[in-house]
Parts: C-alpha cells; structure tokens; sequence
C-alpha cells in the first residue's frame, strides 16, 4: 500500500510533465527560449512561476492522496498534470463571482 507523500511525488512528476510540455511548445512558437527579456518576463520570474506550479500540484494531490480520493500512480500522476489548469480556471470563476457581489 502506497503512502500519501508516494502519490504526491506522482502528481508532482505530472506536474513537471506538464510545464515541460508547456514549455516545449512555447519555445516552439517563439523559436528559441520564452523567457528572456526584453520580450519575456526573465528567468527568474519564469523559474518562480514554475516552482509554484509544482508546488500547488504536489500539495493538492497529497491533500487527495489523504482523502483516500487517489486509487493508483496513474491517477496521481493525471492529477498532477492537470491541477494547475484546473485551479487556474477555479480561481477565475471565483472571482468572477466575487466581482458580481
């Protein structure tokens, strides 16, 4: 049996995934690194911003992870990759409600 802090590794890997897909296709799009300026935000913006990344998807697969709601890796690992987005779009509609109060 896999402990929670196992599944949170998973979903801190998909994370990782993730951002590196994210990044792959951003470098891409630009032909060479998105983040240097004068046109990007800086290495060190984009390094932070992916740090907090990893981070809000490690913490909310090891919240689910001890809710007992992760039944195996692949879940973790799926969970990682997509907490991020979902929070982000989460996060919108919150304030878009608040907005409306």
């Amino acid at each position: 049996m896999r402990m929670w802090w196992q599944y949170a590794l998973w979903g801190l890997g998909g994370a990782a995934v993730n951002r590196a897909l994210i990044g792959a296709e951003a470098a891409q799009r630009v032909k060479g690194l998105p983040w240097p300026k004068p046109e990007g935000p800086g290495g060190g913006v984009y390094l932070v911003s992916v740090i907090i990344q990893l981070a809000v998807a490690t913490v909310v697969v090891a919240a689910a992870a001890q809710s007992k709601w992760v039944p195996n890796p692949g879940v973790a690992l799926g969970m990682g990759a997509s907490a991020p987005v979902l929070l982000k779009k989460l996060t919108s509609i919150a304030l878009a409600l608040v907005g409306q109060g």
